[in-house]
């Protein structure tokens, strides 16, 4: 069972480096699961210019929709990959760390409370 995770930030800063995390996409052979906390977001687009805030919250759910909706199967270890790589924009991935466990809502809701944003409501 290959199961990967990739921590999805907006950089608030990009001359300094700085980043926060909002959203986590988990890819499984079977299923996509992808979230990221509206809530936190609401927090951090203080940091950023109105414009720049469109097109963050625009490019989540672009990913949300890709990902939850359409049940596509472009999220691979290699896309995940490929998507650290070449982010130079706003918003920016981790690269993908295999984790051995079985994942289905409620383990994902647990990695996204343990690594994004532990007061998340889902």
């Amino acid at each position: 069972m290959k199961t990967y995770y990739s921590i999805i930030s907006v950089a608030t800063k990009p001359q300094l480096n700085e980043k926060i995390h909002l959203g986590l996409l988990c890819v499984t052979p079977q299923k996509s699961y992808f979230h990221f906390s509206k809530r936190k977001f609401k927090i951090i687009s203080k940091l950023l210019n109105p414009q720049t805030q469109k097109l963050a919250l625009s490019a989540l759910q672009g990913i949300h929709n890709e990902i939850n909706h359409i049940k596509s199967d472009v999220a691979t270890e290699g896309y995940l990959n490929y998507l650290s790589r070449y982010n130079n924009g706003l918003i920016q991935f981790s690269s993908s760390t295999k984790i051995d466990l079985m994942i289905d809502e409620s383990m994902f809701h647990i990695l996204f409370r343990k690594y994004i944003f532990s007061k998340e409501k889902f």
